[in-house]
């Protein structure tokens, strides 16, 4: 379950789909938050009869770089993208639990207060 993502309006969550993946995304079609699937209307290739939109189909998770379905490539930069997104929108407490959850339980906060002055 995304306790984070969930928070996300189908607006916000456009923006991090764009910031991520591509600008040609349109609008979401569906959100599973439970699951961490969500589709999006994506504008396709251009034909002689018009554009072809296409449904794809991405995983995102609180603590993952999100993943395409059924696409290989090099997520750098995407992971990068949706970090940046991330600490934008929820700022330290995501960075904490995001710590937590890759270390198998360790405490940043204390760190953060005395080690760099952070308030927290």
């Amino acid at each position: 379950m995304n306790k984070w993502l969930k928070r996300l309006s189908k607006r916000e969550f456009l923006k991090l789909h764009k910031k991520c993946f591509t600008d040609q995304a349109i609008k979401m079609t569906d959100r599973d938050d439970e699951n961490g699937e969500y589709v999006f209307l994506e504008d396709g290739w251009e034909t002689h009869d018009g554009t072809i939109r296409l449904e794809s189909r991405y995983i995102y998770s609180d603590f993952n770089a999100p993943d395409a379905f059924d696409v290989d490539g090099d997520f750098g930069e995407v992971a990068k993208n949706f970090f940046e997104f991330m600490f934008d929108r929820f700022g330290l407490p995501h960075v904490i639990e995001f710590v937590s959850q890759k270390s198998g339980g360790a405490d940043i906060r204390e760190l953060l207060e005395l080690g760099y002055g952070v308030d927290i």
